[in-house]
């Protein structure tokens, strides 16, 4: 079926984006792999002016798309996806704002 093709070939270049570290840094994840920018100052043809490259919304990391990653990843490589779940949980813990000081 073709539609499984096509996942099939998303979950493994989800996988070898994760080994590779170009999607991933500490368990958030970024819209743009860090080797398809499209220049050295951005990740996008356009962007919001005064946003610096891998900042908000010019390349920046962000936790919500963390578990469909995962998930992903698993389908071809499970040590990827483990390793990436294992990043984001440590990432919450250090930065676990109710602790206090």
């Amino acid at each position: 079926m073709l539609w499984e093709r096509e996942e099939e070939q998303v979950f493994r270049a989800l996988s070898r984006a994760l080994s590779g570290g170009t999607i991933a840094w500490k368990g958030n994840i970024r819209h743009v792999p860090i080797d398809c920018d499209f220049s050295d100052t951005s990740s996008w043809e356009q962007t919001l002016s005064g946003y610096p490259k891998n900042q908000y919304q010019n390349g920046a990391y962000w936790n919500t798309p963390t578990g469909w990653v995962c998930y992903a990843a698993a389908r071809t490589d499970d040590e990827a996806a483990r390793e990436l779940a294992l990043q984001y949980i440590e990432e919450l813990c250090a930065g676990y704002f109710r602790r206090g000081r």
